[in-house]
Parts: C-alpha cells; sequence; structure tokens
C-alpha cells in the first residue's frame, strides 16, 4: 500500500497506481540545471510528452 506520498515525475507513461493508494499526488518534475535538456534527450525523454497527469488506476491481486 501506498499512503501519503507526492511523486514530481516526468514520464511519456501513464504512472500506474493501484486502488488500495490513498493520499497520493502526482506533479510534473520541476527541477532544471544546465545539462537537463541534454541528459532527457540521452535517456530519450521529450520535453512535449509528459503524461504525469494521466495515471492509471489498477486493481491490485486478489482484490475483491
Amino acid at each position: 500500500q501506498c499512503r501519503s506520498s507526492s511523486f514530481y515525475i516526468h514520464t511519456p507513461t501513464r504512472p500506474l497506481i493501484q486502488l488500495n493508494c490513498a493520499s497520493i499526488l502526482f506533479a510534473p518534475y520541476n527541477a532544471s540545471h544546465i545539462e537537463l535538456p541534454e541528459q532527457m534527450e540521452r535517456v530519450g525523454l521529450c520535453k512535449e510528452l509528459n503524461l504525469w497527469n494521466k495515471p492509471l488506476v489498477t486493481h491490485p491481486a486478489g482484490y475483491v
């Protein structure tokens, strides 16, 4: 279970959370430094594609 957590993320895919999580906050990754654009490009992250605000809620195994 995940409770009372904040995640500041940049992700090209929808974040997954389980239905039994509570008080979860997603927000855009907001750090910045001189090498960040180069580092994002190197790992294949596109600045324009960020699905931090489109979480997909799933049911945990055995959830009734």
